[in-house]
C-alpha cells in the first residue's frame, strides 16, 4: 500500500510545523516566564499542533486545483 504524495506532504508539513512552534514555545516559556523546560508540554504542543498543522495543509483546496 503506497501513500499518496499528498499524504506524504501533509505528514511532512505536519511534522515540520509541529516540531517548530513546540520549540518556539518552549523558548518562550524558559526565557521570558522563567520557566523550566517541560517535556510534556514540549510533545503537547508537537503531536496537537502538529496533527492540527497536517490536515489543515492536507485539505488545502489548492492541492485540488493542481490535478
Amino acid at each position: 500500500m503506497a501513500m499518496s504524495k499528498k499524504l506524504k506532504t501533509g505528514i511532512l508539513m505536519g511534522l515540520i510545523s509541529g516540531l517548530a512552534f513546540a520549540f518556539l514555545m518552549a523558548l518562550f516559556q524558559q526565557y521570558k516566564e522563567g520557566e523550566p523546560f517541560d517535556l510534556f508540554k514540549f510533545l503537547f504542543h508537537f503531536v496537537f499542533v502538529g496533527l492540527f498543522q497536517g490536515f489543515v495543509f492536507g485539505r488545502n483546496p489548492k492541492a485540488k486545483e493542481e490535478r
